[in-house]
């Protein structure tokens, strides 16, 4: 599974991750009645092991759009015991607050894109956004208490925990989002908009920071952070910018753009995003620059864009030339995206 993320093949992490959920579930892990009968070494083991599995099925279902395959209503493990280590501890302490992001990611999916959602009202979605935005706040602040001072190895933790900011902005993002089911950029609710323009803010405020790193932490954030999360954010952003016509929206972007170009020779996944992101740079660029030129019934198409839950390098972007016209835009671009919680998506 970690082999399988560290090569970006997201399909394949997909089917590791849920044979071996599947294989924790026959083995009765996920229960502590069970856990707890093994020997103490083992237990723990078996503990860890579990809510490795639990990790990447919660972060994959968010980012896939696809039901995890443990539910938490069948969960009773206790979480990884906290070592008396100060050294140790912030380490034990991360990994479990990860395994609650994880939960809440979860909760995400389940309670606004899945598809017993579809028929919910917009009270009903707005309440559930509020519950689980209030979660979401807890957790980050839970997290902000955790004493690093003395953890060890120190540098491996910051550069593997620093940039936390950038996840939780992108499930904040996705949160938001789940309010509406209009594709409409102008039904998004400003919340989502801010949490979108705060994850590219402090992407990029880290960033400026790796530009003096190691190639192996650039590494490090690039798989393990930048790719943890949805691609959500960006879109919002790149949809505020037309729905406003904003340059403040499009000099964001074209930031973001510019601090893609370090990651794109280094892996061929991060090489497909910054294409996406100059594909969708482009088009907001010619949308703004050239406002005169759209017709109404091409200006609410570019508004209505449906969002996918992940970064969506499935489909084949090649229609994104040299020489895209906007009315070509209109058209080929809104059938380019899925929505929400299609297993295609």
């Amino acid at each position: 599974m970690v082999h399988a993320q560290s090569k970006t093949r997201f399909n394949l992490e997909w089917s590791l991750t849920s044979t071996a959920a599947r294989h924790c579930l026959s083995m009765g892990y996920h229960r502590e009645e069970r856990v707890s009968q093994l020997q103490p070494l083992e237990a723990e083991r078996a503990r860890r092991l579990f809510w490795h599995v639990y990790l990447f099925d919660k972060n994959l279902s968010s980012r896939l759009g696809r039901t995890s395959i443990i539910q938490d209503y069948d969960v009773d493990l206790s979480l990884c015991t906290v070592s008396e280590d100060p050294g140790r501890e912030p380490w034990d302490s991360a990994f479990n607050s990860f395994v609650e992001l994880s939960r809440i990611q979860g909760q995400i999916y389940e309670s606004l894109y899945s598809a017993a959602t579809r028929d919910l009202d917009v009270v009903e979605r707005s309440q559930r956004v509020s519950r689980l935005e209030s979660r979401l706040n807890q957790w980050y602040d839970t997290w902000s208490c955790i004493d690093v001072s003395v953890a060890y190895d120190r540098e491996t933790f910051d550069s593997t925990f620093g940039p936390i900011s950038v996840i939780y902005f992108s499930i904040l993002t996705l949160c938001h989002r789940g309010a509406t089911l209009s594709n409409s950029a102008h039904d998004i609710a400003p919340a989502c908009y801010h949490a979108a323009h705060q994850g590219l803010k402090t992407h990029l405020a880290h960033c400026s920071r790796l530009a003096f790193s190691d190639p192996p932490q650039v590494s490090t954030y690039t798989l393990w952070i930048f790719y943890y999360t949805s691609f959500t954010p960006f879109v919002v952003s790149f949809l505020h910018c037309i729905a406003n016509s904003d340059l403040n929206d499009l000099q964001l972007l074209g930031d973001v753009l510019e601090s893609l170009e370090q990651f794109g020779p280094m892996f061929e996944y991060s090489e497909r995003q910054f294409h996406l992101c100059k594909a969708l740079y482009r088009i907001a660029e010619a949308y703004i620059e050239s406002p005169k030129t759209i017709t109404s019934r091409e200006s609410q198409a570019m508004s209505t864009i449906c969002l996918p839950l992940q970064n969506h390098f499935a489909c084949n972007w090649s229609w994104h030339d040299s020489e895209l016209q906007l009315i070509e835009f209109a058209d080929t671009f809104t059938a380019g995206w899925e929505l929400p919680g299609r297993d295609d998506a």
